[in-house]
């Protein structure tokens, strides 16, 4: 029997060729994301152990003196606690080799080693001691080499490593540590900006959320943000993490189009069989025998293009998980096999008198262009859209999805006159339009619950966010919650909210990744003092403004809107680019392999009829012509078929994606360039190619071939 099995393959090689290529690639795409995922999450995991990363953490930008912190240090939820500071400094203070180096407007500062927990850490994962010199972030590895000379407000240091830090190391985080000395810190304390963050770890995780309410209840400082061990593990892991969504979305995708295609492989084998299968039976084979040896005989195709894929995979990462490595290809290659025998079922219903009397029934040739269509919709989408992803991110547009005002340039007031500033904006000719908003700290009452919420006034209606529901707030008793904030109060549009003793309507929800996600807009509010001010600009020249602003109050972070998005997501642009690569060459090489099949598949169902037209005299490169124009028009209209569906679905995913930051209702941008010429171009190309190997089999067709089946 096993003869007759690999007899038969030797004579479907590309058949054979085609299952095991199917096998491989579902494989290698859906378990390369899955040890990914299970490499950041345990690197991010070791890091936050090693480090002792805070559970709760109160930024305070300002004095703590005379306040006493012992009752809620003292809690018996509290394990640890302790107030490390950080010392804000102007990000044109910070040089190498006497040029800046740092263009963003994150807050970057040096720190001393901490005593009891939030550890930074160098890069072999031990705890750093500090003895001279300074320690940079791996944030900044490739724009500070060791052993460079990096000045800080006037004050030289060697740098002697780099360092990582388990609570603002991600790229997402607005805040970056460099390490010094005590005594370093001492000597730089007065030119800069103290801050201080007051952490605590709790005795159990299961009351992080408990501390945290705790503090925000109670009267101790909070003049900044606070944030749970919760979220700096998902700012941690989102950089990277996207990627490798994308990553496990194309497995997806590639899974369905093999499982798609496998079907048309196994149903063209059965089909070309028929005869044979009818025979066997009526000699007296039962059909479940025969069921189970097609099965067994694709089994073993299956099985190989798997194996291949564990080989593959062992060879490439060093340290994989045996252990998701073996599940992922075990529960993939069960997915397929189930696939297989379900499809041979269809054994069953060959007739055998039918079969025997019609050896030579004609092909549906429509059913294989059919195919051709669907299956280049899907691979079109699943190279289309990492690549959007990548520009979405990037675009000026997305950032009001995200609960940051749609402007050219964004300007934090922190440490300059306010009215400085808005005697400026409203004098300078470079500037069309502005509004300045505060943000204050505010306890709130929603459905029996007390929060403390970061409550942002001014005028919504300029510099306009996209909502989710609703619309901004334009009256005075009126207010809009970003989506987590809305989910954590159970609020939903109409809804009160209790503030100062004052009622507002909820009109509006949008998405955000700011502050946690956890912001509120309102008109109007009865508080005297922000916590901080920003203002939205709209320039006529933004980059002139920028310069004159930077001049003008150099205190002040200000860059424009693009620059601000690049900051929180040139990492994750980066890595979603090596997605976009990834996945363009799979769609590319599924193509190749998934045409040149079908194509000459179909040059051998339609052996009989290529014959007949050759035998009345019709050239056999016109018979050639017809077959490319058909598959290159069926390759067309898959391509429309995949653009339309990319773009209804390609929004949907990325609010997926988002959504763990508090992003949603994303607006799709994408590349017009890369998504309707260069990517069509390119598929187009390789369809040509796939479609003349696959039809090389018309050559070997002859006239007299009328009689009976090339193969």
């Amino acid at each position: 029997m096993l003869n007759v099995i690999f007899s038969d393959l030797k004579k479907q090689l590309l058949i054979a060729s085609s299952i095991i290529a199917f096998a491989f690639i579902s494989s290698f795409i859906i378990c390369l994301g899955l040890l990914l995922s299970n490499e950041l999450l345990n690197k991010i995991d070791d890091t936050m152990e090693r480090g002792k990363t805070p559970h709760f953490l109160q930024m305070h930008a300002g004095s703590i003196d005379n306040i006493d912190f012992s009752s809620f240090a003292s809690n018996p939820m509290v394990e640890d606690f302790q107030i490390q500071p950080f010392l804000n400094i102007d990000n044109n203070e910070f040089l190498v080799d006497g040029e800046p180096f740092i263009f963003s407007s994150d807050d970057n500062g040096v720190t001393i080693q901490s005593r009891s927990f939030d550890f930074l850490l160098a890069e072999d994962g031990s705890i750093i001691n500090v003895d001279d010199g300074i320690y940079v972030p791996t944030y900044y590895k490739n724009s500070v080499e060791l052993g460079s000379k990096l000045t800080i407000c006037g004050q030289d240091f060697i740098v002697k490593g780099y360092l990582i830090d388990s609570q603002m190391g991600s790229s997402l985080s607005s805040s970056k540590r460099f390490l010094i000395n005590e005594e370093s810190y001492q000597k730089l304390r007065d030119k800069g900006s103290e801050e201080f963050l007051i952490e605590a770890r709790a005795i159990s995780v299961d009351d992080i959320n408990a501390i945290s309410n705790l503090y925000a209840l109670s009267e101790l400082p909070k003049d900044g943000p606070a944030v749970t061990y919760s979220l700096i593990r998902l700012m941690n892991a989102l950089s990277d993490g996207l990627m490798i969504i994308l990553i496990i979305i194309s497995g997806i995708l590639a899974m369905l189009i093999s499982l798609v295609a496998l079907r048309y492989i196994f149903l063209i084998s059965i089909e070309r069989d028929g005869k044979r299968i009818a025979l066997i039976q009526a000699i007296g084979i039962r059909r479940d025998r025969l069921i189970l040896l097609y099965s067994f005989k694709y089994l073993i195709l299956l099985l190989l293009g798997s194996t291949l894929s564990l080989i593959t995979l062992l060879l490439m990462l060093e340290n994989a998980s045996i252990l998701i490595l073996l599940g992922g290809h075990l529960i993939i290659f069960i997915i397929l096999t189930l696939w297989d025998y379900l499809i041979m079922r269809r054994i069953s219903k060959i007739d055998i008198l039918d079969e025997i009397r019609n050896s030579n029934k004609k092909s549906n040739g429509i059913i294989s262009l059919a195919l051709v269509s669907i299956l280049t919709a899907i691979m079109y989408c699943l190279a289309f859209i990492p690549a959007s992803a990548a520009s979405t991110l990037a675009s000026k547009e997305f950032v009001s999805s995200m609960g940051i005002g749609n402007a050219d340039i964004r300007m934090d007031l922190k440490g300059e006159n306010r009215s400085d500033i808005e005697e400026y904006l409203s004098s300078s000719s470079l500037v069309d339009s502005y509004e300045i908003y505060d943000t204050y700290r505010v306890k709130v009452e929603a459905k029996e619950q007390t929060l403390l919420m970061l409550i942002e006034k001014g005028n919504h209606s300029l510099f306009q966010l996209k909502y989710i529901k609703g619309c901004e707030p334009i009256n005075e008793n009126e207010i809009a919650l970003s989506q987590l904030l809305a989910n954590e109060c159970s609020v939903a549009i109409g809804d009160k909210l209790n503030i100062l003793g004052k009622e507002y309507i909820v009109k509006g929800i949008y998405g955000d990744i700011t502050n946690g996600g956890k912001t509120a807009k309102v008109t109007s509010i009865d508080k005297d003092t922000p916590i901080w001010s920003i203002a939205y600009i709209n320039s006529n020249s933004p980059d002139s403004l920028v310069s004159a602003l930077l001049t003008a109050f150099s205190k002040a972070k200000t860059g424009k809107i693009e620059d601000y998005v690049i900051s929180l997501y040139g990492n994750t642009i980066n890595s979603i680019n090596k997605a976009k690569y990834i996945a363009l060459f799979v769609c590319l090489f599924i193509e190749l392999v998934l045409i040149t099949l079908i194509s000459a598949l179909t040059v051998e169902r339609d052996s009989r009829t290529i014959a007949l037209k050759l035998a009345i005299g019709i050239r056999r490169g016109n018979i050639l012509f017809n077959y490319i124009k058909k598959f290159l028009l069926t390759l067309f209209i898959g391509l429309i078929l995949g653009i339309v569906l990319s773009m209804l679905t390609g929004g949907n995913i990325l609010s997926f994606m988002l959504s763990f930051l508090g992003g949603s209702n994303i607006e799709f941008i994408f590349s017009i360039l890369y998504s309707l010429f260069t990517l069509p171009i390119l598929m187009l190309l390789i369809a040509a190619i796939a479609t003349a190997l696959g039809l090389m089999n018309i050559h070997k067709v002859k006239a007299y071939d009328i009689r009976g089946g090339i193969l």
